[in-house]
């Protein structure tokens, strides 16, 4: 379709041609306004266009989504509206001399490869060039710009240098950003005295703050009034190649504070100074290490040149964050005594550091301090140092001798966190603070934390856990709780007392310790810690008694229970009676009759084959012989009343169950005998009740036989006796052997 307009016609109305299929359109002389969404969609041939030089203004949309690739504006044009040529294929454009206004997306998603902005132009809208992701050419002239908005330039193809000039009073840094494109920026120069720099207003339109500028190597800015928010970046991923920022201002906290957030950027400051190796603030913290030494010595002074050229000498005092990061050329690193502070991540990433030598007035060690500094052969803590922080010595592999001076008080989380190469450590009695897995996964044998008023009183979760090579631990009597999974899987680790009487009522978690280790805890009755028995071969306490390797306790009532077995033999007996000497009672021997085994006393035991039990119980508690997975045989006397759940459940290799015709056994619980290698099981005759699954998924079960549970009255009429009265649901689920049986009456 092709359109002649008359030339006395001075505005084109809105919608006027939208969605029309045009192929060729004349526009008129003497046009004046092109009216909201007048060309919008149209989708002809059309790929040039000429506007007349009549036309002072472009409506919102007008030409949005058409297929223009090039176009020769007005040189009178003064208005551009929202969207005016949003998603066209626009390829050239010139900005003539006379615009003043360009409205939001005006030119978003083109094809625009370079681009000029006009010295008359006083507003550019938010995402004006959005995604123009060809575009790799910007010149923005002095004029009567004042304000970048946020994503005006974002996710296009700029390289090299960006200046923004004198004039611009307030950038939006986002207007730099990428999120998917080629963006890739030497520098953005900002030349003017500004009243703000913002970074925010991006997300709340794309979602994608996240990505603010993070095209931007070198960010220069002469002067600045306020930053909103009161930070740049968001972290690594906003800043990401971030090297250096120049401010021509004095270093202040508040502009520290704005930066902070910049991770691996070094900030030049007006009084910054900088030498051949160094760059240092005024204030005497190194804040890079240029130079490429192997043998580092932190000096006590550094004398260069600020960045306005000045001479300057500074006393160092210390470092901020990440100087060294990464350096991998590094070996050794001294300093002086001047020096009381290392940022944190200073020598992060250094892979080839031997040999550290620390300040003796040196206040902390900050967090990551040596992260990964994978061939730290030893450190000496000097008294100085008041805390370890936050994983300053994780993955320090091989690192072998560590020194703490007494005086230290706290240890941070993860802090020796994997140090695989440490085998011994001796912690103060000063440090009454340790941050959890602080020597998580390390190669500790053998710790020793020492006693004082001021001890350590927690051992938090997972503080030792996975020290597979620990065997010998000494803990302080100030210990009040031990967290989740501190010594979890500790398998050297055979015994751990726990000395003292601090431990609070419910100060031990049920998970703190490995299946393996025996806890003792001498100063301990039972009815003082809640939750035990926890996770442990067995819990020695005050009151316990221990006979050829039987961990045994009186109860309440005096009736002896079977706590835990101690031994390695595969074939057990459980005598009638065990004679032990009372020591805490003029060394009387005493003859115990064991009457229970208690939960979970054999569990995971993996040396017993068989176990016979003389002793007159009555009880085997919940899980006692659970996962007992050689365990072949048991014989179990007629005194047995109550197999409790689980009791031999996954005791796979478990085949012959010895239960005689007299034998009192009432309940057989849920999951007793679950998922055993059982061939043929006798029920006695005074069993009441079998549990639900009690013999769930016996594979190999053939055959169940039952005692008679009938007799004869006087009157020789046979009447039922007290027999069984109930079998749980699923009691032999899974039997798939097991054809036939037979049920009493």
């Amino acid at each position: 379709e092709s359109v002649i307009l008359p030339d006395s016609l001075t505005k084109i109305n809105s919608n006027t041609f939208n969605g029309n299929n045009l192929s060729n359109i004349k526009l008129p002389a003497n046009l004046e306004t092109i009216e909201s969404h007048a060309f919008s969609q149209c989708t002809g041939s059309i790929e040039s266009l000429v506007l007349p030089n009549s036309l002072k203004k472009i409506g919102i949309s007008a030409f949005w989504q058409t297929s223009i690739k090039n176009i020769k504006l007005s040189d009178n044009l003064e208005t551009i509206e929202r969207q005016a040529f949003s998603n066209c294929g626009l390829e050239n454009i010139e900005l003539p001399t006379s615009l003043k206004t360009i409205g939001e997306d005006a030119f978003n998603s083109n094809n625009i490869t370079k681009l000029t902005i006009p010295a008359n132009i006083s507003e550019i809208g938010k995402n004006a060039f959005y995604n123009c992701k060809k575009l790799e050419s910007l010149t923005i002239e002095n004029g009567n710009l004042t304000t970048i908005n946020h994503a005006v330039f974002a996710n296009t193809a700029l390289k090299g240098k960006i200046v923004i000039p004198e004039n611009v009073k307030n950038v939006n840094l986002s207007a730099f950003a990428k999120i998917n494109s080629n963006m890739n920026l030497d520098e953005l120069e900002i030349k003017g005295d500004l009243d703000l720099i913002d970074t925010s207003g991006f997300g709340v339109s794309y979602g994608y703050n996240k990505y603010l500028i993070n095209t931007v190597k070198v960010l220069k800015i002469n002067t600045v009034k306020k930053f909103n928010p009161n930070t740049i970046g968001y972290g690594k991923s906003t800043t990401k190649n971030l090297e250096k920022i120049i401010i021509n201002m004095p270093k202040s906290d508040e502009l520290d504070s704005y930066f902070k957030d910049t991770e691996d950027a070094v900030v030049y400051y007006q009084d910054t100074v900088v030498d051949n190796d160094w760059v240092v603030d005024s204030d005497g913290y190194i804040k890079k290490y240029i130079g490429n030494d192997a043998d580092v010595n932190i000096p006590e002074t550094i004398s260069g040149e600020t960045i306005s050229g000045v001479s300057k000498q500074v006393t160092v005092k210390g470092t901020v964050k990440n100087v060294f990061k990464n350096q991998e050329n590094i070996e050794s690193i001294t300093m002086s005594d001047n020096i009381v502070d290392l940022g944190a991540s200073t020598f992060y990433g250094c892979k080839n550091l031997k040999n550290v030598t620390l300040s003796n007035n040196l206040s902390t060690i900050s967090d990551y301090l040596f992260y990964g500094c994978e061939n730290l052969l030893n450190i000496t803590i000097p008294a100085s140092v008041q805390s370890i922080g936050n994983s300053s010595f994780c993955n320090c592999t091989a690192l072998s001798q560590v020194s703490i001076s007494q005086g230290i008080k706290s240890i941070g989380n993860s802090a020796f966190y994997s140090c695989t190469g440490l085998k011994e450590i001796t912690i103060p009695a000063t440090v009454s603070t340790i941050g959890y897995s602080a020597f998580n996964s390390s190669g500790l044998e053998k710790v020793v934390i020492e006693d004082g008023p001021d001890a350590l009183q927690a051992i938090p979760n997972s503080l030792f856990n996975e020290c597979k090579n620990l065997k010998d631990v000494t803990l302080p009597s100030t210990i009040t709780s031990i967290g989740q999974n501190a010594f979890n899987e500790c398998k050297s680790l055979k015994e751990l007392v726990i000395p003292g009487h601090n431990i609070t009522e419910d100060g031990i978690n049920s998970v703190a310790f490995y299946t393996e280790t025996i806890v003792k805890l001498p100063e301990y009755s039972r009815d003082t810690i809640n939750g035990a028995p926890w996770r442990a071969k067995a819990i020695i306490w005050k009151e316990t008694i221990l006979v050829d390797d039987f961990v045994l306790e009186k109860e309440e009532n005096g009736n002896v229970s079977l706590r835990s077995y101690l031994g390695d033999k595969d074939t057990i007996t459980i005598p009638e009676t065990i004679q032990y000497e009372n020591t805490q009672n003029g060394n009387i021997i005493e003859d115990l009759t064991i009457t229970s085994i208690y939960n979970e006393a054999f569990r995971g035991n993996t040396t017993i084959k068989n176990v016979d039990i003389k002793a007159p119980i009555i009880e085997i508690g919940t899980s006692a012989f659970y996962d007992c997975e050689n365990l072949k045989t048991i014989t179990f006397p007629d005194s047995l009343e109550n197999i409790k759940s689980q009791a031999f459940a996954e005791c796979k290799n478990l085949k012959t169950v010895n239960i005689s015709e007299n034998s009192n056994l009432e309940i057989i619980g849920p999951y007793a005998f679950d998922s055993c290698g059982l061939v043929e099981i006798y029920i006695p005759k005074k069993v009441t009740e079998i549990g639900g699954l009690a013999f769930c998924d016996c594979y190999y079960l053939e055959k169940v036989t039952f005692g008679i549970n009938e007799y004869l009255d006087a009157g020789n009429t046979i009447k039922e006796g007290e027999g069984l009265k109930k079998i749980g649901l699923g009691a032999f689920e899974g039997c798939t052997k097991l054809k036939t049986i037979k049920l009493p009456y």
